[in-house]
């Protein structure tokens, strides 16, 4: 997947106080000769549509990852509370039990897990992008 960017570069604080009114020498002398020496220019990132909706994904993976732990967590508790708990049904018309629920949330939980960190190391962060082709 290829990450592109699109930079937009901002004013410097000098160019800023010129095109405000200030002559250059009003301007030098407001900003103490602070800025020339090592203040860079301020960049700001666009994402692009495709690492907007690969973010979105990221999401939506980490909100089901909630779900599934949360509802093990659920039959855990209920397990603790009601011993008898882990072999109800959950449902008449289901012919799921507890205890496997509890084991399909913790499987999902776990996959999900994985290819949330999965995903974190191939993705680059844009910082890291800009930083690498200065």
């Amino acid at each position: 997947m290829t990450v592109t960017q699109e930079l937009i570069e901002r004013p410097t604080p000098l160019e800023t106080l010129t095109l405000i009114g200030f002559t250059r020498n009003e301007a030098n002398a407001f900003l103490g000769r602070i800025e020339n020496s090592f203040t860079p220019p301020i960049k700001v990132f666009r994402y692009r549509k495709e690492q907007r909706n690969f973010l979105n994904y990221r999401k939506f993976l980490a909100v089901v990852w909630g779900y599934a732990l949360m509802v093990w967590a659920y039959v855990v508790a209920m397990q603790l509370r009601f011993p008898e708990s882990v072999y109800w049904r959950l449902a008449l018309w289901l012919p799921i039990r507890m205890d496997y629920l509890g084991e399909i949330a913790f499987v999902s939980s776990f996959i999900l897990a994985c290819g949330i960190a999965i995903g974190n190391a191939r993705s680059t962060p844009p910082h890291l992008l800009a930083t690498a082709s200065n």
